[in-house]
């Protein structure tokens, strides 16, 4: 066993696990031999061995807070929140004074959305350890999600304190400072994203320099910005490009292959490449959400031209046949996201919340939803709306369908994105804690201006919004902030319909 204890302290894992199994090869039910070797197999990505390994040390040992504290942790990995959330409290019941069953607690409660005992979970876990610089972020994590942004800050703070080389910690203040709108104080921060354990973002540097950070002269120099998120983040930063352009540059473009054809019609790209295909070979570089630094954008000098992406007129005639039978006054509807985005349980909606607005005769409606899931199908055909799901094969048909769109209607999702980088009225439908580019407390925004947003007035309660949407629908308000936009006078190729 101490043998054992040696290796695993010293992370020889392999070793470690030899020297438990033999343990347990003489004394079956060695409750330390179990729960270690659990740690180990968790640690391995054996979640569900792990468990079974937990459960086998409670049953030898049913007393051991930490035990059930870790079994509560192994549950939560593989999507059972309900009984982590019993293991927690099964290991707080037993030692009453473990903050680290506090805080593990709080993250299982978390998971359920229920968010006030969350708060108090990660409260109780500081209150009884100070300095538990994970607990204090957490809770921070917890005030942050209830949009208590000065207090998210302040336990980040304490957690800073305690770890001040932490870049989870770094991030997380930049995301209170973001949401808040001050941007010039978050940019700096932002950067410790390729730090983030979670996220493995994978920066690709030059050889030779690091990235362009806004000092050096670009003028007659080539440079490649790329992605390095999502799609609807490649398309809200893409509006930089052009600004890169306006000093000299000779821009080069690495973005997600759906987006290609899209982002190379953009003013000033000189070429436009997959990611996953070979990179152009520049010494100036630069991720394209490192592009706000840079140019030192705060909320007052957003680059805010729209629209900066546009239609084919050969998309929009060959989309124009999908439409057909949709009459003149044209709404689309987008309800979730991708499934795999780390907030889909929080930003996404089931179709279900929609049929009240649904039935409204006054529209046609159109889905742009690409993944259905089951039941979206049934909803629609009851609506009557023209469902487009197998026929959107990539940006560029969304792009032609958007363009013959009076209004669109979705979640926070890369077809919100596009549609205001286009210049399209669109409303989102926002959950009660957004991310953080939609800021707080306003129903516009400066990164889009066609764009009006609805936010849910408590976490998860989708049904208010959907009758502030109703009571702007059949109240005559729709479009009513896009039509005092000057974006939509100049929209490149194609013509755009208002009410």
């Amino acid at each position: 066993m101490n043998k054992g204890l040696r290796a695993h302290h010293a992370g020889q894992l392999a070793e470690a696990r030899q020297c438990y199994e033999a343990v347990l090869h003489g004394f079956p039910r060695h409750p330390q031999a179990l729960n270690l070797l659990g740690l180990i197999a968790v640690s391995e990505g054996r979640t569900k061995e792990g468990i079974g390994l937990y459960q086998s040390c409670l049953q030898a040992d049913p007393k051991s807070a930490a035990v059930w504290s870790n079994l509560g942790m192994a549950l939560l990995a593989v999507g059972d929140p309900n009984n982590a959330v019993a293991a927690h409290e099964r290991a707080i019941a037993l030692e009453p004074g473990l903050a680290a069953a506090y805080n593990n607690l709080g993250t299982a409660l978390q998971a359920q959305s229920r968010l006030e005992k969350a708060e108090r979970a990660f409260a109780r876990a500081v209150e009884l350890q100070p300095d538990l610089a994970e607990a204090w972020s957490n809770l921070g994590h917890s005030l942050l999600a209830l949009n208590k942004t000065a207090d998210a800050m302040a336990a980040y703070g304490k957690a800073r304190r305690l770890e001040p080389d932490s870049p989870e910690v770094a991030f997380s203040e930049c995301l209170v400072n973001l949401v808040n709108g001050n941007l010039l104080e978050a940019w700096e921060d932002y950067e410790r994203r390729w730090d983030l354990k979670a996220r493995k973002l994978q920066r690709r540097p030059s050889k030779t320099r690091p990235a362009w950070d806004g000092r050096d002269s670009l003028a007659g120099q080539p440079i490649v910005v790329y992605s390095e998120q999502g799609l609807g983040d490649t398309i809200q930063f893409a509006r930089y490009i052009p600004l890169l352009a306006e000093r000299g540059a000779q821009v080069h473009v690495v973005v997600q292959p759906p987006l290609q054809s899209l982002i190379g019609r953009i003013k000033g790209v000189q070429s436009v490449s997959s990611v996953n295909g070979r990179w152009p070979d520049c010494d100036l570089h630069c991720p394209l959400l490192s592009l706000p630094r840079a140019f030192g954008t705060d909320l007052s000098s957003i680059p805010e031209r729209v629209p900066y992406l546009a239609a084919r007129p050969d998309q929009v005639q060959k989309t124009a046949m999908w439409l057909a039978s949709a009459g003149k006054r044209r709404i689309g509807v987008v309800w979730s996201g991708n499934p795999a985005h780390l907030n889909d349980r929080n930003r996404s909606m089931p179709v279900s919340v929609l049929s009240a607005v649904l039935a409204s005769a006054a529209p046609r409606w159109v889905s742009l939803q690409k993944e259905m899931r089951p039941g979206d199908a049934a909803v629609l055909r009851a609506a009557g709306a023209v469902d487009l799901s197998s026929k959107l094969m990539d940006f560029e048909d969304t792009a032609g369908v958007l363009a013959q769109l009076d209004l669109l209607i979705s979640v926070d999702t890369s077809v919100a994105h596009l549609a205001g980088a286009m210049g399209i009225p669109t409303w989102i439908l926002l959950p009660y804690a957004p991310d953080w580019r939609w800021l707080l407390g306003r129903e516009d925004n400066p990164w889009y201006p066609t764009v009006r947003l609805f936010r849910q007035s408590k976490p998860g309660d989708w049904d208010s919004v959907m009758t502030r949407v109703a009571d702007a629908l059949t109240g005559n308000h729709s479009l009513a902030l896009a039509a005092t936009q000057p974006a939509l006078v100049q929209v490149e190729q194609f013509v755009h319909k208002t009410l």
